[in-house]
């Protein structure tokens, strides 16, 4: 191969080409990534390798060996870097220098290592929450009844269902049968007492959370699986039944900058706030608060109607004071208090420092997503989003970041024949990865269904365990979410389904977030529910309702294991193990996995166009890559591969493929075909290609173009599905068609021209 490496300028803008020692070898490796992490980004990388110290080397590095000198080559940080192989782009990333050799007092070599482009991104997110995440405050609303009511009647980026983490939900017609414990949600217009809105806390779209993620840190990650339904509809959790935070809006009732100072033969100061506080609304929790010198002095605690309070702050410093006056309300009212400052020298007397009557409205709170989120570390919830849904990575040229499920990542690679390329003679054959136990788990929760579930029949509810006795391993995988997983339930004689998140005491605790869809239910006129508004008591027609599965019919469900759904006792079987890890396992654990050893040459065009998630026909055989590595400077590769046993990526019932489209053929070739079952093949200009096998691997032979020119033959596949079609080129000779009258050849001179 012809290998040539560029690294760019730290503006990465101007490249500089770097000299390789002929005889080196430089070692890419591409390899799958690991179940046991899986916020590790697909990436390729190379062994570290020795450049020479040549001159032109020296200057792209700026002698590095010398550290007198001033804005030197910077080896902290990687730099962009391009290989090209033959002339054509094969890889970009980044270049890290780790080291210069050094002697007899000359640098003889730079010792560097190249990466494919990737993203760091636990660098980036370091130990920042999710409260961190300043971009949530784009999904921040004014809190009221009205709002609340409207988001818990349909969705909406933050919306609230129906979740109760104190009062269990009952739902008769015995009038109002409510009790500390238990509220009657039953609609009935003699009634009084239904939900309260402040006591729903509401849910937020996870899709809304890695939008957050992606403003934040600057990712860019594609939408071929953030943008499925069942990531779109999916929610989290906000608040907990420890949680007992008002709901306040702050209102600046003044603020003023005044002296206090000491007078002579004073003995001490006593400075008096005192607020007069007449309000409009006798019904609304409001909180006072005296702030100077941009530290609270006083506050009052939770309150309602007219009060007058009096702060007495002894022996109170002498100089400058910034006082500000504070009102914290529930809600909208008008109040026209009066604001004083008394300061007192004893015992020469006294003087009034401030006394203004002001009148203003109030504001609405403001529902904040960052103060009701869970205190999770982005990089375990981003990891959490990544296990659930057994999502993969992989960074793009253009700076995005590809991320799919494993399947349907495997589905978008090409079938590649490379057959003429892989050394037979030599194999290794050894079986694949093996483990004991694996089990996909959840946080522990007191929660009272779920707890009883567990103690029943020992497992976690939604939770996924599977033992494989007698296998020759020690080895487990335990795949476990930061979020509990609560048992949801159906009111008797309804159709309204709610979660009660308080533990076995019937008191609430302090929760994990859960994940759960919120279909709206609309409820007939037997089946509505009241709801408590400030100022009135109504009926909702319709309302959201915490679901596991998409619908409360069924549906993908948002757990591991097939449980039966709590709305209608159906089986939920189409969930995260079943549809993103099963085929996986299965395969992993078949009798008739093996892992082989190839070694390979490929030509660089080949080798440039083989991607991770590609998979290789090897006489007939079709493979999966584990592990590629490859020395650019001799072309030679050893390939690590599994044989392919997925049963998602033999069948599509929607789509199909060929391992590829066009071909320039003399005498014979192949390719090969995924899609559907029931297939035919039909071909034109037929009459120069014979069909010797059929699909999956289509080989073919043509017999000799006399025609003296090119000529082209399509080969298609009917399959009902996207009907692929095979163009075959075959060029015409002019080699075959020389002919000689004699065995000797003779020119008119001894010059030869071409």
């Amino acid at each position: 191969m012809n290998l040539q490496i560029y690294i760019s300028d730290e503006q990465g803008i101007n490249e500089r080409k770097i000299d390789l020692f002929p005889s080196d070898t430089i070692n890419l490796n591409q390899s799958i990534q690991s179940l046991r992490d899986l916020t590790k980004v697909f990436t390729d990388f190379t062994q570290s390798f020795k450049v020479p110290a040549s001159d032109s080397n020296n200057a792209t590095f700026k002698h590095y060996y010398q550290s007198q000198i001033d804005d030197g080559f910077d080896a902290r940080t990687k730099r962009k870097a391009r290989i090209e192989i033959n002339g054509i782009t094969f890889k970009l990333g980044k270049m890290q220098l780790n080291s210069v050799g050094i002697k007899s007092n000359k640098p003889e070599f730079y010792d560097i290592q190249f990466f494919g482009n990737t993203i760091d991104i636990k660098d980036l997110v370091g130990d920042d929450t999710l409260r961190d995440l300043d971009t949530l405050d784009a999904l921040d609303f004014e809190y009221t009844d009205s709002n609340v009511r409207a988001r818990l009647e349909t969705n909406a980026n933050v919306s609230f269902s129906l979740t109760s983490y104190a009062k269990r939900f009952l739902f008769n017609s015995d009038g109002n049968v409510n009790t500390p414990e238990s509220v009657n949600i039953k609609y009935d217009p003699t009634y009084t007492n239904g939900i309260d809105w402040k006591d729903l806390k509401g849910y937020v779209k996870v899709s809304k959370i890695i939008d957050a993620i992606e403003q934040e840190y600057g990712f860019t990650f594609s939408r071929d699986f953030f943008g499925r339904a069942e990531f779109q509809q999916l929610y989290m959790s906000l608040g907990n039944g420890k949680s007992t935070r008002e709901l306040l809006s702050e209102n600046l009732l003044g603020e003023y900058n005044r002296v206090v100072f000491r007078g002579s033969g004073s003995n001490y100061i006593q400075n008096s706030y005192i607020i007069n506080m007449p309000v409009s609304n006798q019904a609304v929790d409001y909180r006072l608060k005296i702030e100077v010198n941009g530290e609270v002095l006083f506050q009052t605690g939770i309150v309602r109607g007219n009060i007058n309070i009096r702060f007495n702050q002894q022996n109170a410093p002498t100089g400058n004071y910034n006082v500000k006056y504070y009102i914290e309300a529930e809600r909208a009212m008008n109040v026209t208090p009066r604001l004083r400052l008394e300061s007192v020298n004893f015992p020469l007397g006294s003087s009034t420092l401030i006394d203004e009557t002001v009148s203003i409205t109030t504001l609405n709170p403001t529902f904040k997503v960052s103060e009701s989120i869970a205190n999770i570390k982005v990089l375990d919830w981003f990891s959490a989003i990544l296990k659930s849904f057994n999502l993969v990575i992989v960074p793009q040229p253009n700076g995005t970041l590809y991320v799919n499920d494993l399947n349907s990542w495997y589905l978008q690679g090409a079938i590649l024949d490379v057959s003429d390329y892989i050394d037979i003679s030599t194999l290794q054959v050894s079986r694949g990865e093996l483990f004991k136990e694996i089990s996909f788990k959840y946080e522990d929760t007191p929660q009272i269904l779920a707890a009883e579930y567990e103690s029943t029949f020992g497992k976690q509810f939604g939770a996924e365990e599977i033992s494989l006795l007698g296998l020759a391993t020690d080895d487990t995988l335990e795949v476990k979410l930061p979020f509990e997983n609560p048992q949801f339930e159906r009111i008797t004689n309804s159709l309204v389904q709610y979660a009660y998140i308080v533990d076995g005491e019937l008191a609430p605790y302090d929760n994990k977030p859960f994940l759960a869809y919120l279909p709206t239910l609309l409820l007939d006129r037997s089946n509505r529910i009241g709801f408590n508004t400030d100022s009135s008591y109504i009926a909702l027609n319709q309302a959201n309702v915490p679901s596991h599965s998409i619908t409360l019919s069924g549906g993908f469900t948002a757990q591991f294991a097939d449980e039966f759904s709590e709305y209608n006792r159906t089986s939920l079987s189409d969930n995260f193990y079943s549809r993103f890890y099963k085929d996986y396992f299965d395969d992993l654990f078949s009798p008739k996995r093996r892992k082989y050893s190839f070694d390979a040459a490929f030509p660089p065009l080949l080798f440039s166009k083989i991607e991770i998630n590609d998979r290789l026909i090897i006489k007939g055989e079709r493979y999966v890559i584990d592990n590629i590595d490859t020395d650019l400077i001799t072309g030679k590769t050893k390939l690590t591969l599994l044989n392919d046993l997925f049963e998602t990526l033999i069948k599509t019932e929607t789509s199909s493929t060929l391992s590829e489209k066009f071909g320039v053929f003399n005498d014979a070739g192949s390719f090969y075909y995924v899609g559907g079952e029931q297939i035919a093949i039909a071909f034109t200009d037929d009459d120069f290609i014979t069909i010797d096998s059929q699909p999956p691997l289509v080989s073919f032979t043509l017999s000799e173009n006399a025609t003296l020119a090119d000529r082209v033959g399509v080969i298609q596949i009917q399959d009902g599905l996207s009907d692929p079609t095979f163009v075959v080129l075959q060029p015409f000779n002019d080699f075959r068609k020389l002919a000689f009258d004699s065995n000797q050849i003779t020119f008119d001179n001894t010059n030869i021209t071409f």
